[in-house]
């Protein structure tokens, strides 16, 4: 956990608590580390293009060199078109 020394917005939808976040280290304590794990691998997450923003407006915002993933990464939304669905929300597998 990551405290944004903010408001959280819709905690109904994420689950995440001020409680949650109030000891927890700011962006800025853990930049360092994030890059340095982060450095020589492709970044993936279902939004990549939205999760990015995120990254670079926190790095820029903690004041630390920004993190450039460069031109590699993996996008699961845009590869999930890229499949047939292979069960539904239901539970219910394809025929």
């Amino acid at each position: 956990m990551v405290n944004p020394e903010r408001d959280l917005g819709a905690q109904h939808i994420h689950g995440i608590r001020a409680a949650d976040v109030r000891h927890a280290p700011s962006f800025k304590d853990i930049a360092g580390a994030l890059t340095e794990l982060l450095r020589g691998r492709a970044p993936v997450a279902h939004n990549l293009r939205f999760d990015l923003g995120f990254l670079h407006d926190e790095y820029a915002r903690a004041g630390t060199p920004i993190l450039d993933p460069g031109p590699i990464g993996i996008c699961t939304m845009t590869e999930a078109a890229r499949f047939p669905a292979r069960c539904r929300t239901t539970g219910s597998q394809p025929r």
